[in-house]
């Protein structure tokens, strides 16, 4: 009998919405599972891996250095001309067009944990890879012939998405999550690739996990335990809970971003440097925490290097909480009702403007005034505008 995939012991195969997950230990064993999907699909595929390491040392680096003495390795497909990798492998099923997993799983285990890629890429497994990861690097692997690229972690998160097309391997190593709060939000960003996707590959690597934490209580366990939650979350179209989670996750990024373009003037550059500062929900509590006690105006608080975000739980504490009456308090509870009409497609993202004309033009106790006289019942546009126009009928009244 055929030794496949299937009948591998090492591998925990998944399928969440019909999509195949395939998660293993070490991130070296990625390689047979890539190579059973492309000789299956019958062309290379397409990866885009997310990991705080980039992966891409020379195929067989390892062996060749420490076993053989080699100083010099290649880094392109000439690698597999190389008499000490033709002895290696003679006799082996490891090309896409003539692949054997027993075979390819045996080579797994004679490359290191971050020689994957580049040895699928010259396997034939890969057309193209796209590396988002946590590095300061600048790697530039197209000199060697491959079509790839490198994304750093900020840019993926507050940047553009890389483009990538099926058949499409998505690639996962939970190490790439420092703690549980990040998977959310990374799901929400890839949420294409997850529903692109023609398989999902997931690394636990738990050693790496400990070494690249932020939260000394995040483990392995946990990482993927949510990882596949949120998953499921994405691929669940008519999971309603899971949506409303994932629906707030992109108001929070929306609304950093966007107040800080309408409601301080800034470019989309620097709003994205705002963005980036803020997107951490405990400096945020502990900012407003500290704003609570200030009798600061809402522009400044609007200004400082850490605006207030769309963070439902915080927000509906200082909206029901009776303690929580400050100045600073109350133009938070302001914010909170204009942004969520925006996310809620009620009011168009400009109209936040009128609000804040209408601040500008009357003091912070009128304005309070002004906001309990408006019909709460009513359209939060129309309610705006009656403000804006009771506004005005005072100024007129005492003129």
């Amino acid at each position: 009998m055929e030794y496949t995939l299937e009948l591998c012991s090492r591998y925990t195969k998944k399928e969440i919405q019909g999509k195949p997950v395939i998660i293993f230990e070490k991130h070296n064993e990625a390689l047979p599972v890539w190579g059973t999907y492309a000789s299956q699909i019958g062309r290379p595929m397409n990866l885009i891996t997310f990991d705080t390491h980039t992966d891409t040392h020379a195929p067989f680096v390892r062996y060749l250095f420490s076993e053989k003495g080699l100083r010099k390795v290649p880094y392109d497909k000439s690698v597999l001309d190389l008499p000490e990798i033709k002895e290696l492998l003679d006799g082996m099923h490891f090309r896409r067009d003539d692949f054997c997993f027993e075979d390819v799983f045996r080579i797994s285990d004679m490359i290191a944990c971050d020689e994957h890629i580049l040895t699928a890429a010259v396997f034939d497994y890969l057309a193209s890879y796209r590396i988002v990861h946590k590095q300061f690097t600048n790697c530039n692997d197209t000199v060697y012939g491959y079509d790839s690229e490198y994304i750093t972690h900020e840019n993926f998160i507050y940047g553009s998405r890389p483009e990538v097309q099926k058949p499409l391997i998505l690639d996962i190593d939970l190490d790439y999550f420092g703690e549980q709060k990040e998977i959310l939000r990374w799901a929400v960003r890839a949420e294409a690739y997850i529903k692109q996707a023609d398989v999902i590959t997931i690394a636990r690597e738990p050693k790496f996990v400990i070494d690249c934490r932020t939260d000394e209580a995040f483990t392995a366990e946990i990482a993927e335990q949510e990882i596949i939650k949120s998953i499921d979350a994405i691929l669940s179209e008519g999971n309603a809970a899971a949506q409303e989670i994932c629906e707030n996750e992109k108001a929070f990024a929306f609304y950093v971003y966007t107040l800080s373009i309408i409601s301080t003037g800034l470019s989309p550059e620097d709003a994205t440097i705002r963005a980036r500062k803020s997107f951490d929900p405990t400096s945020v509590v502990s900012s407003i925490q500290e704003n609570l006690g200030k009798e600061e105006s809402y522009s400044e608080m609007l200004s400082s290097t850490n605006p207030v975000p769309y963070y439902d739980p915080l927000m509906e504490l200082l909206i029901t909480d009776p303690n929580q009456d400050s100045t600073a308090a109350r133009n938070i509870r302001v914010r909170y009702v204009l942004t969520k009409a925006v996310i809620e497609n009620r009011i168009e993202p400009e109209e936040i403007l009128l609000h804040d004309k209408l601040f500008k033009e009357g003091s912070r106790a009128e304005l309070d005034e002004l906001w309990k006289k408006a019909d709460p019942n009513m359209n939060l546009t129309n309610r705006l505008k009656k403000m804006y126009l009771e506004r005005q009928k005072t100024k007129q009244a005492k003129k």
